[in-house]
């Protein structure tokens, strides 16, 4: 046989099915016995429900039981019953770049935003025709869902008339170099494409320890570069930030009132 190795987003999926999975117990009709052998009639398995608060920090499902009626209660997921709580999970949140994701929580404080790659069907690091975007989607599925478009976290353009089949020109904000990626959410009926740019930039400062901050001078539409802040609780890798050295960085508009773009990730730059 083949043997293929789990990656990291299999291990992911697989936790993550773990946690959310309802956690159920055993009941029968009775029992009858054959000598030393216990025979169990209609054993059937119910979801444990509580109308406790920790029961509704993972999901406040309350899917019918096998007989097709509807449980009282939200049921108790595994994740629920293991942390009682502490563990929460909003699972209808989007990322900084605007694509749907989900948001960790433990004791209050957030673990991470992580991006539904299941629901991902397409990734793009060049240019997308509407025609393109239409072929991917059909006629049906973009007719029947909400279209979403960010660029770096910031509402787009794209609306579904640039999803025709007689539009062979690129879309707006997607082009070489901008990673572009498609999701559809079935269960809410959206359609996202989000677009992500990144910049060159250079450090005007070594990393503050005192302040706990670094300037980077972000080239963004222009030659002479935008100065910006970024404070290490926002991103860790901007502890390991020298001066005079080039880095590659994403940013984001998405908790801006005013879109203003601000630094979301820091990567080396290879010269």
């Amino acid at each position: 046989g083949v043997t293929q190795a789990m990656t990291r987003n299999d291990v992911a999926q697989l936790v993550l099915n773990t946690l959310e999975a309802g956690t159920v117990q055993a009941s029968t009709d009775g029992s009858w016995s054959i000598g030393d052998v216990v025979i169990n009639n209609n054993v059937t398995y119910n979801y444990i429900t509580s109308n406790q608060t920790y029961a509704r920090a993972i999901d406040d499902d309350r899917t019918t039981n096998n007989d097709g009626d509807l449980v009282s209660g939200s049921i108790v997921e595994l994740g629920e019953q293991l942390y009682m709580g502490d563990l929460k999970l909003n699972d209808n949140d989007i990322d900084d770049f605007g694509r749907p994701a989900r948001t960790w929580s433990y004791d209050g404080r957030e673990i991470g935003t992580y991006a539904k790659r299941e629901l991902q069907i397409a990734t793009y690091t060049t240019g997308v025709s509407g025609r393109e975007m239409y072929d991917l989607l059909s006629s049906t599925t973009i007719r029947d869902n909400d279209l979403l478009n960010y660029v770096d976290g910031v509402e787009g353009t794209i609306e579904k008339n640039d999803l025709v089949r007689s539009n062979n020109d690129d879309l707006d904000a997607t082009g070489n170099g901008v990673l572009t990626e498609v999701y559809l959410d079935d269960d809410n009926d959206e359609i996202t494409i989000a677009s992500i740019n990144t910049y060159l930039a250079l450090a005007t400062s070594n990393y503050s320890s005192s302040k706990e901050t670094v300037t980077l001078k972000v080239y963004e539409n222009n030659s002479t570069g935008t100065t910006k802040t970024v404070d290490v609780s926002d991103v860790p890798e901007a502890e390991n930030v020298e001066k005079d050295s080039f880095y590659l960085v994403t940013m984001s508009g998405k908790d801006s009132a005013s879109n203003k773009l601000e630094v979301v990730s820091i990567a080396d730059a290879e010269v």
